[in-house]
């Protein structure tokens, strides 16, 4: 089943369920199953046709999730654009995948503007599972951005497996508050979309607003930077929460047991573009912890460290490649399964910083540096060095200076893992997912990798 056949088949069933709802308005499911039908066929008319690129402007709006059901009811390909990359990168990721034209934005991106012509026809097209159907942008904090090119087996396959890890159900809402653009947010429509379920969008993260719609929703995704400003609004408690999807960056345990104290059940969850989205997540109920346990269909391996993962989600190409090779794919992740089958990831392994010939972990330090009283935030990142190769260095969120957080890490961490350098910055550069950008903080220190 496709994305097309989710919608519609819960506009047959449930025609009045609502499926979306914003702060302004809510759609139900015959509402947005009549609409992306018609911008399907009005899409057909203006030229769309089967296996074309269309560049969508991914604002988390209620235009955004139309069009994300009609390209693909009109046979062509959505083509996610992340609306905070420059446009000079969007550019040119539309001319890589061959796009004939750009949906939602004015902006000149070198292909034709899409503004479909309003139609009282109507078109459900099947899609192929084999077909493409979404290009995705990998995040990009440790290199270019990558074009994975999900079909409709994949998607299916993500969607199915989530849902059983879940138990999700039509009576279910979801709090959608990550961006569309990338697969983590729109995961969630597709997935509600299946079952039956409600998504309430926000445009973007405000703590205020999520703290109140947390306490009306049963499933929510966000990053682990959300929790404190959420805390901090509303110290709860939350009540009839099932599940809180907590990805990005690993989440410091005192962090996750706070937000589950107030009602928050916190589930660490692990996922990649390349898998659309989830393949590993926290038993439902379980107290927080950084271990993940597969979802159906998922099978995981370790091999030098690295993880692999292989399964029906996974994607065999990216633009320009076609084809990944084998079926298993290469995380590019450090990871450790248990005896009991549970997934730990531990950071990147591009990101291990060799320092004396010793392998340093920048999340251990990072971790190491936050129990640091008076710490907000921390990154740690490898620079050029000329008599350790690369020395490890450190920018902190904090109000203490640098030669008080050097005396107190040495007080907790090992000789080799104390950052050498050291940076008070106002706020930590991170990407739209949370994730640490580390090429952003190693610039801040004028560096670069040894």
């Amino acid at each position: 089943m496709t994305s097309n056949n989710w919608l519609h088949h819960s506009a047959v069933s449930f025609p009045d369920g609502v499926f979306l709802e914003t702060s302004d308005d809510s759609w139900t499911f015959a509402d947005m199953d009549t609409l992306a039908a018609q911008q399907a066929a009005a899409l057909a008319r203006s030229g769309v046709g089967p296996g074309q690129v269309v560049g969508l402007w991914a604002d988390n709006s209620c235009d955004t999730v139309i069009s994300m059901f009609a390209i693909p009811r009109a046979g062509a390909v959505i083509q996610l654009l992340n609306t905070r990359s420059s446009l000079v990168d969007l550019h040119s990721q539309l001319a890589e995948a061959g796009a004939v034209g750009v949906m939602g934005t004015q902006e000149d991106l070198g292909v034709p503007v899409i503004v479909p012509e309003p139609t009282k026809h109507e078109q459900r097209d099947v899609g192929d599972p084999n077909q493409i159907a979404v290009i995705a942008y990998t995040s990009g904090t440790s290199g270019h951005p990558k074009g994975v090119m999900l079909t409709n087996g994949n998607l299916h396959a993500a969607v199915e497996a989530s849902s059983q890890h879940l138990r999700h159900q039509r009576s279910d809402s979801w709090l959608l508050v990550l961006p569309l653009f990338h697969v983590g947010g729109a995961s969630i429509l597709w997935r509600s979309a299946a079952a039956g379920s409600k998504v309430v969008l926000h445009e973007c993260f405000d703590a205020t607003a999520m703290a109140r719609d947390l306490h009306h929703v049963t499933l929510t995704s966000l990053v682990g930077t959300m929790l404190t400003p959420i805390l901090e609004t509303d110290a709860g408690p939350y009540v009839g929460l099932r599940a809180v999807l907590v990805g990005g960056e690993a989440t410091p345990l005192e962090q996750m047991e706070a937000a589950y104290q107030a009602g928050i059940p916190v589930l660490a969850t692990y996922g990649m573009t390349e898998t659309a989205s989830q393949v590993a997540t926290a038993p439902l109920g379980s107290r927080p912890r950084r271990k993940a346990q597969a979802l159906p269909g998922v099978e995981m391996k370790i091999e030098g460290g690295e993880l692999f993962v292989k399964g029906s989600m996974v994607a065999r190409q990216y633009v320009g490649v076609n084809e990944l090779g084998s079926e298993w794919l290469a995380s590019g992740d450090i990871g450790e399964i248990d005896e009991d089958g549970m997934l730990t990831v531990s950071g990147r392994i591009r990101d291990i910083i060799i320092s004396g010939g010793e392998n340093i972990s920048p999340r251990n330090v990072e971790e190491a540096i936050l129990r640091l009283e008076g710490v907000e935030d921390a990154a740690a990142v490898g620079v050029t060095d000329a008599q350790w190769g690369e020395a490890v260095a450190a920018a902190v969120v904090s109000g203490r200076d640098a030669e008080e957080l050097i005396s107190a890490a040495r007080e907790i961490m090992a000789g080799f893992q104390v950052p050498k350098r050291w940076l008070c910055v106002d706020e930590i550069p991170r990407n739209q997912m949370g994730k640490i950008d580390r090429s952003a903080v190693r610039a801040l220190f004028g560096g670069s990798r040894g």
